[in-house]
C-alpha cells in the first residue's frame, strides 16, 4: 500500500466538448478504487459552462474542487486566448 503519493502538476485537457470533466471523473474514479484513503483536490477548468460535467465531477466526489481564475477581468481577453470568458469561471464558482 501507499503511504504517500508524489502528485506532479499537469494541466488539464480542456478540449473534450465537456471540458476536460470525464478525465477528471476517471481519474477521481480510478484513485478511490486503487487508494480509497488518498484524498482528492482537483483544479478544474470553467468546463465551458456545462453544468452536467460539472456535475459528474462532484458526483465522483473528490474531496476538494477548485477553480481559479488566472487574470483580473480587465486583462482577461488579452491574456487569455483560448476561447474561455471570464464570466463562465465566475458563474462556474457561484
Amino acid at each position: 500500500m501507499f503511504s504517500a503519493i508524489e502528485a506532479k502538476p499537469k494541466i488539464s485537457v480542456t478540449f473534450k466538448d465537456d471540458g476536460g470533466a470525464s478525465i477528471f471523473v476517471k481519474i477521481v474514479e480510478e484513485i478511490h478504487k486503487t487508494i480509497p484513503e488518498c484524498k482528492i483536490e482537483l483544479l478544474i477548468p470553467d468546463l465551458k459552462r456545462n453544468w452536467k460535467a460539472l456535475k459528474s465531477i462532484v458526483d465522483a466526489k473528490p474531496n476538494v474542487i477548485n477553480h481559479n481564475v488566472e487574470v483580473v477581468e480587465e486583462l482577461f481577453p488579452e491574456v487569455i486566448t483560448r476561447g474561455n470568458f471570464y464570466s463562465h469561471s465566475g458563474s462556474l464558482q457561484k
